[in-house]
């Protein structure tokens, strides 16, 4: 006997992943309009609960639609109202206090003049405080960072440092405050917590024993597979990844390479300094 598929979830997903998609590529302004149709139909559908059994799942899907759509709405809103995210319509320069959320990741792919892509990494931190214009700004938010590999490369996640650069409108689709173009190295470098450095500690290891025992790539996937840390990973193994669709295997832990590709195309004129 085949048991038949339970789709009661389906219509509540597709809701709640459409209005999410709707404020992250439209703005919080859909959104907050999504959210008020939602409250205003949810009295509606549920006076019809107890003569259409069918409205009961109805009712659900606009009450989880309408959660979704006032906390995208929200977020975007910040996003889009932050005072960085507004110089960085203006190419403006600025001094950002960040904490590191990942290891500086190199970039893959083509070069840009004289240097190679890989000279330059992914960082993606979380602002503390940043200076403006003269202005000085205490906010939060994710922000993404493209800086020298050679002298940021022994920092780990965790880490709270200054840098100086251009502040640059991000990825769209993302709910990330700005890109910041960084061409010196950071200052004012704090210590990582016990806990992350214990961390960093095991995935160094990883990737010694890995190297000692493994053949090369071997010993650059094991550790993506494990923790996401595609530092080592062999190009031809990512593109086989790629090409085969299993690239999300080695996204653990905050792999960055894809999202790359974007921020060294949008600092191509600046990578060149």
């Amino acid at each position: 006997m085949i048991a038949r598929l339970d789709l009661r979830l389906v219509p509540a997903a597709l809701g709640v992943w459409a209005v999410t998609l709707t404020g992250l590529l439209a703005g919080w302004v859909p959104a907050a309009v999504v959210a008020l149709l939602a409250l205003l139909a949810a009295p509606l559908v549920w006076k019809a609960v107890s003569a259409r059994p069918v409205a009961r799942g109805a009712l659900v899907v606009l009450l989880l639609a309408g959660v979704a759509a006032t906390g995208i709405a929200v977020r975007v809103h910040a996003v889009e109202h932050h005072p960085v995210r507004l110089a960085a319509g203006h190419a403006e320069r600025a001094t950002l206090r960040v904490t590191l959320t990942s290891a500086p990741t190199p970039l893959r792919g083509a070069s840009f003049g004289a240097r190679r892509a890989a000279d330059r990494s992914l960082v993606r931190a979380e602002l503390q405080a940043g200076e403006l214009a003269g202005r000085r700004v205490l906010a939060g938010g994710a922000v993404v960072l493209l800086v020298p590999t050679a002298q940021w490369r022994n920092l780990i996640a965790g880490q709270q440092v200054t840098a100086t650069g251009k502040v640059s409108p991000p990825r769209a689709g993302e709910l990330t405050v700005a890109a910041f173009q960084v061409f010196g190295p950071p200052a004012d470098v704090a210590a990582a917590p016990g806990w992350q450095r214990v961390a960093e500690d095991l995935r160094d290891g990883l990737r010694r024993v890995s190297a000692d025992v493994l053949g090369p790539a071997a010993a650059g996937l094991l550790p993506g597979l494990v923790v996401g840390d595609t530092g080592r990973l062999p190009p031809e193994v990512e593109q086989n990844f790629e090409t085969a669709g299993l690239s999300h295997l080695t996204a653990v832990s905050g792999n960055v390479d894809r999202g790359g590709g974007f921020y060294a195309d949008s600092g191509a004129t600046e990578f060149g300094k």
